[in-house]
């Protein structure tokens, strides 16, 4: 099969040939920190054009600049010297949607990196200055070895994956804790929750998570830890020494997640330096700038505030690399700037098969918020085929996730255990979540033991006095403010505590 280059965008691709199939290249010019290597890429078949995409051909000489002006105008093959990759994720997604036979002849013809994963990985690590400048520019190193490689070998983009992990507990029983993705299920599985009371072990839970990380092959490109507590340290146990191999990212307010250094907090001007490089490594893609702004169109979709202040950044997207992003993040509130901050580190960072685990995300946000921000995380992790892990107290994340991405995990005293739940918790009732999940009932609530006392004083106080006295007499103790349920729960108080005092009598 035959390829063209066509540097004239006034000629008509049909023109350039009259056979049944070829490919053609239309040169475009575009410049990556100084090396000019791409193309649009083609493919006719019986005069209908197939458009593939933006591609990137080059070769080793980091002297030259105009790669264009060396590759021959026809071709059937490349010579060995060139090697090229497509220049966005949509090249290899269209590229596999043609048959066969087809694909292995365009992306051999172009010496496609992606398909010949081996000469890929030389000049990686020969640090080809062309292929980390130009093409690799849109494109993780995890990303070619992974879900690329796939897509130009006819593999499906995404597949199932499973994590398993073996927890001792104090008794050294072994429990077997697992997290199932499933690519394009509804509800997605793609976000997991880890539920259980205050002091039950949560934090410790991600921290076993990220030990066995650490040591074992769990087939994760990197853990990206996020936790806004002031006071945990979500890699106890584990040295920095240690690890330096591993590819690992910490985001909060402590400046270390260690055990062995200072409890010592991030400054707010050091938090918005970090915001800011995170911005800036998004801004200089064009596939990252693309999901930054998705994440950003899902928060403000029912946040009017964030719409006031996005707005001229979301009608000028094509300036955002050159937008005074830094102003416009100093106006927003504690919550807000928690949730752009981190979801700007994840669109940086997060690539195939990433491990995200997030210490109770609730934390400074308000409910709605808390909502618009686990379906922006949610989105990333199924766009990026990742996996999140988090711990929370909150209904409304558990409301987000069927139950079979629920883990509740249980301790009496030095017995540790993790139960599915028994009922359906996407999309159920919040009072239900709260009563059925968390053992939130009227009963745990402080206004009930206010009532109580009120009632139970003015019953000392007045004993002849009927029921309905002693209510009104509560309620004007109250100025009247008290809600509809608690009103309810008051005349079953005043008549059980009667009858408590009365036993007491006796």
């Amino acid at each position: 099969m035959n390829f063209y280059i066509n540097e004239d965008f006034r000629k008509s691709i049909l023109e350039l040939s009259d056979e049944n199939e070829y490919c053609v290249l239309n040169w475009d010019g575009w410049d990556d920190f100084g090396y000019k290597t791409q193309f649009h890429l083609n493919y006719i078949k019986n005069k209908n054009i197939i458009a593939i995409g933006t591609i990137k051909i080059a070769f080793e000489d980091d002297e030259i600049k105009y790669f264009n002006e060396h590759i021959p105008k026809n071709f059937k093959r490349l010579e060995h010297k060139f090697f090229s990759m497509g220049g966005s994720s949509s090249y290899y997604k269209n590229i596999s949607k043609l048959n066969e036979s087809v694909r292995n002849k365009i992306l051999t013809s172009v010496n496609d990196l992606v398909l010949n994963i081996d000469r890929f990985n030389t000049l990686y690590s020969k640090n080809s200055r062309v292929l980390h400048s130009s093409l690799m520019r849109e494109f993780f190193v995890d990303e070619v070895r992974g879900k690329y490689n796939r897509l130009a070998n006819g593999k499906p983009a995404l597949t199932d994956f499973s994590l398993s992990f073996e927890y001792h507990n104090d008794n050294d029983r072994k429990i077997n804790i697992t997290f199932d993705v499933f690519p394009n299920s509804l509800p997605p599985t793609n976000l997991h929750v880890v539920i259980g009371s205050n002091g039950v072990g949560k934090t410790n839970f991600l921290n076993k998570i990220l030990k066995q990380y650490f040591s074992q092959d769990l087939n994760l490109t990197k853990v990206i830890y996020f936790s806004y507590s002031p006071f945990d340290k979500p890699f106890n146990g584990i040295l920095k020494e240690d690890i330096v191999s591993y590819n690992y990212a910490f985001h909060g307010l402590l400046k270390s997640p260690f055990n062995n250094t200072d409890n010592t907090l991030n400054t707010g001007t050091e938090l918005e330096s970090q915001f800011i490089e995170a911005y800036n490594d998004c801004m200089k893609s064009l596939s990252k700038t693309d999901r930054w702004f998705e994440m950003l169109k899902i928060l403000i979709k029912d946040d009017n505030y964030l719409t006031d202040i996005f707005f001229d950044l979301i009608d000028n997207k094509d300036e955002a690399e050159n937008y005074d992003i830094l102003s416009v993040y100093k106006k927003l509130s504690t919550g807000h700037k928690i949730i752009i901050k981190s979801l700007t580190h994840l669109v940086s960072s997060v690539t195939e098969k990433s491990l995200i685990l997030y210490d109770e995300p609730e934390t400074y946000l308000h409910p709605p918020l808390i909502s618009a921000y686990l379906r922006a995380i949610s989105w990333l992790l199924i766009d990026r085929n990742a996996i999140g892990i988090l711990t929370t107290h909150s209904p409304i994340i558990l409301q987000e996730v069927p139950k079979s991405c629920v883990w509740k995990i249980i301790r009496r005293g030095d017995v540790f255990n993790a139960l599915r739940l028994e009922n359906e918790t996407f999309g159920e009732n919040i009072s239900l979540l709260n009563h059925e999940v968390f053992n939130l009932t009227a009963s745990n609530s402080s206004f009930i033991d206010l009532l109580e006392n009120e009632a139970v004083k003015y019953i000392k106080e007045n004993k002849n006095i009927d029921d309905i006295e002693i209510f009104k007499k509560v309620l004007n103790s109250f100025s009247n403010e008290i809600g509809s349920e608690a009103r309810a729960h008051l005349m079953k108080i005043i008549k059980n505590s009667r009858a408590d005092i009365e036993n007491e009598k006796n």
